[in-house]
């Protein structure tokens, strides 16, 4: 039930029994030092200011440390009632009304930075998804290891202003026009083979010769962006000889890297696969945008932050290395 209307706790009031519980996930300067039950009064009070109704019983927030009180409310109020925070501008004399009132002030506990946590619901297509950011996600939980994130990889474009997901990486820019867009790089199809599949057949130097491969590629009935389907349509106008098709990047990369033909792949898998050769350099698609977008109503999500970062930190990588292999 929600909270009712707090009174100071007297002698044996059964509420300072019913704190001491609450207080069991509420640490500050260290995992070991817990706010004392004196404090507590003021802390549900200004978790009910929140619009938090909740029983005290059913409180419960991961310890963590904290150097303000504020950061507390915010964490329970994310983590179990999915409540982002919303800024507002705090009035004049809030601290003193609270020192007051006999919450601890901030200054009395070293100030610690709160990381990102909880959930985040992600979304992009299975070939991006499997090729390029799951390999690059260690560096994401190393950064932020409280994060629980939900990665949805399908082709079906999910809507985020209903919440299907919280952010997205697509292979278009998003049509919904409140949406909160950036875009990341530009990306195309190519055709790659690994070095002894082209020691044992030969390299083909002109389209033509392609007739004589095995090609490995995405079912032009399959989802997958427009460009990458055009290449193939093209292809195919060729007799090609053997083939091999699949309905994700995932598995045309697994073909090519067992020498089983040449294959049709996004540029970027010669970052983590440096060793695949690009066959008919002069052959490929047209440029397909990647775009990364969430709600506006989560332009201030820590979590959102964070992942939004994450990528982009991850994207100008990639491009410092795309410049040093075009210019040793």
């Amino acid at each position: 039930g929600a909270l009712p209307a707090l009174k100071p706790f007297a002698p044996g009031d059964p509420g300072v029994e019913r704190c001491k519980r609450l207080a069991q996930g509420f640490l500050f300067a260290d995992r070991t030092a817990t706010i004392r039950v004196v404090h507590m009064h003021p802390v549900v009070r200004v978790l009910q200011k929140g619009h938090i109704a909740v029983g005290a019983d059913d409180l419960h927030v991961e310890a963590q440390p904290f150097g303000d009180l504020t950061l507390i409310v915010q964490r329970f109020r994310e983590q179990h009632l999915g409540i982002e925070k919303q800024h507002r501008r705090r009035p004049a004399g809030v601290h003193h009304r609270a020192v007051r009132r006999g919450l601890p002030h901030r200054d009395q506990f070293p100030l610690h930075r709160v990381l990102p946590f909880g959930e985040l619901r992600a979304t992009t297509t299975s070939g991006f998804g499997t090729l390029w950011l799951a390999p690059r996600l260690p560096k994401l939980y190393e950064q932020y290891p409280d994060l629980k994130v939900d990665l949805m990889l399908e082709e079906r474009v999910l809507d985020l202003p209903m919440r299907e997901a919280d952010v997205a990486i697509r292979m278009k820019e998003p049509s919904q026009a409140d949406l909160i867009r950036k875009k990341l790089m530009m990306i195309r199809m190519c055709l790659f083979a690994t070095p002894d599949y082209l020691d044992e057949y030969g390299t083909p130097m002109d389209i033509e010769q392609i007739e004589s491969h095995r090609l490995i590629c995405q079912n032009t009935n399959s989802d997958q962006v427009g460009a990458g389907r055009n290449l193939v349509q093209h292809l195919m106008t060729y007799d090609i000889r053997s083939l091999l098709t699949v309905n994700n990047y995932f598995g045309v990369l697994q073909g090519v890297l067992h020498n089983l033909g040449i294959g049709v792949l996004p540029d970027y898998v010669t970052q983590d696969f440096p060793d695949l050769v690009r066959v008919l350099p002069d052959l490929e698609s047209a440029d397909v945008p990647v775009f990364l977008a969430y709600p506006e109503e989560l332009r201030h999500s820590q979590r959102v932050s964070a992942f939004k970062d994450f990528v982009q930190e991850e994207i100008i990588s990639y491009r410092k290395q795309l410049r040093d292999k075009q210019n040793p």
